[in-house]
């Protein structure tokens, strides 16, 4: 498995996951800031397969209108 960092903007005004953590593909999310438009700009580290999974983790969590950003791989100390 491999770990993202994926970030997107929630136009929610509660953008709080239901469950902590809201999935176990999830391993942490968080907001990082806000959009000049208001929306929060919400960031979590997911472990899949690989980056659609990610997506799709994310996805199933956010049932609204998610508008990903640049999803990077996140490296740890076991990573080759």
């Amino acid at each position: 498995m491999k770990r993202f960092w994926m970030s997107w903007y929630d136009a929610e005004e509660d953008y709080r996951p239901l469950h902590d953590p809201p999935s176990e593909a999830i391993l942490g999310w968080w907001c990082s800031g806000e959009h000049a438009d208001g929306r929060a700009t919400l960031v979590a580290l997911v472990q899949a397969d690989d980056l659609p999974s990610a997506c799709v983790a994310v996805a199933r969590v956010k049932q609204d209108s998610t508008i990903f950003l640049t999803p990077k791989p996140a490296r740890g100390p076991d990573d080759e």
